[in-house]
């Protein structure tokens, strides 16, 4: 029998307390309390009870490098405290154990940097430059928000990319950014996290195929960029790989429909610039963002339905992906092949529809 450690392990914070809370509504248990840990170190508390047993308490430690701790031994009741802690190490993803050491080529300081850049976009990340020599450049990406960090090397003389750390926020943001850059072979190790990909890719020809399909009338207006992230995500999704988490398989949807809602509305006189970003347009009266009525104004009702629905799903599948956050129709993991073709199939309407309204 294994025993399990309850150190230093990938759970996503922003999740810990509804997960917490979903475990003993589940079990028809009983909450006593729920808040900060007590004292200086950083953490939640969480005190729960059954009928006829004593509490358990179970500290969840915020530790400095994004990880978290888990401890059970506190209360009376250790044994009920570890059902808890066993409901939270299982829900993270059998990928997220284990540190990502991986390396891509085909890279200079100048297509490194715009994507460290467009990063650090997001709220809580932060990246910096660590050191430098003749032949490598070390940069550090740091969420102010999960604490958790990325390492990212570029060796010089070799053009060879290597990206060090846990998989979590930050490997999220930077591995989202750079797809675009990325060949079939790339795409493919940063999606599955593994440096030699596992999955029997199918061939270019078939996914292009299988695109054209779907793509319709809308296939021949493309950009180059979208039809490469699609076509190389179809590969790797075609070729249904056993994965415990899909989520990063919807990375060149997400993009793609990025890319062409700010194309489609820079030709409608809305350019979408940093910091702002889309959120200048649009206003959320209830679950779903809607263009304001200024910007509305010039619009046909099909351009204003589409726009507004395409920023609606890339809003919550990006937050989702990106801030590890329970989400309306979103989860930070997608266990099933079937749930993320759902999702790319929608995602692959919504491109088509911005391209032909």
């Amino acid at each position: 029998m294994t025993i399990r450690s309850y150190k230093n392990l990938n759970l996503v914070r922003a999740n810990i307390e509804t997960e917490s809370r979903q475990f003993i509504e589940n079990k028809n248990y009983s909450i006593q309390s729920i808040g900060p840990m007590p004292g200086s170190r950083a953490g939640l508390r969480v005190v729960f009870t059954r009928p006829g047993v004593n509490l358990a308490t179970v500290d969840i430690f915020y530790n400095g490098d994004g990880s978290t701790t888990i401890q059970y031994l506190t209360g009376a009741n250790r044994s009920l405290g570890q059902e808890l802690a066993d409901h939270l190490f299982e829900t993270i993803n059998p990928a997220e154990f284990e540190q990502v050491n991986m390396v891509l080529q085909g890279f200079v300081e100048t297509s490194v940097l715009p994507v460290l850049e467009l990063s650090a976009d997001e709220s809580h990340i932060e990246f910096r430059e660590h050191s430098r020599n003749a032949h490598t450049v070390v940069w550090k990406i740091i969420s102010t928000s999960y604490q958790d960090e990325l390492t990212v090397s570029l060796h010089i003389t070799t053009g060879k990319l290597q990206i060090q750390g846990r998989p979590l926020s930050c490997y999220r943001v930077f591995t989202f950014n750079l797809a675009a850059l990325l060949d079939l072979q790339g795409l493919e190790k940063v999606l599955i996290r593994q440096e030699d990909g596992k999955a029997n890719i199918v061939q270019q020809e078939v996914a292009r195929t299988y695109l054209q399909t779907v793509m319709a009338d809308a296939y021949p207006h493309l950009h180059v960029t979208a039809e490469k992230l699609l076509v190389s995500g179809l590969c790797v999704k075609l070729a249904a790989p056993d994965l415990p988490d899909y989520c990063m398989l919807l990375y060149p949807e997400l993009r793609t429909i990025e890319g062409v809602l700010k194309s489609k509305m820079s030709g409608l006189g809305m350019p979408v610039q940093q910091p702002a970003g889309f959120g200048t347009y649009f206003d959320k009266p209830a679950a779903h963002y809607i263009l304001k009525p200024q910007f509305a104004a010039t619009l046909r009702p099909e351009q204003i339905n589409i726009i507004s629905t395409a920023y609606t799903f890339f809003n919550v599948e990006r937050h989702s992906l990106f801030h590890m956050e329970t989400v309306v129709d979103a989860s930070r993991m997608i266990s099933d092949m079937a749930r993320l073709m759902g999702k790319a199939t929608r995602a692959w309407g919504i491109i088509k529809d911005l391209y032909i309204v």
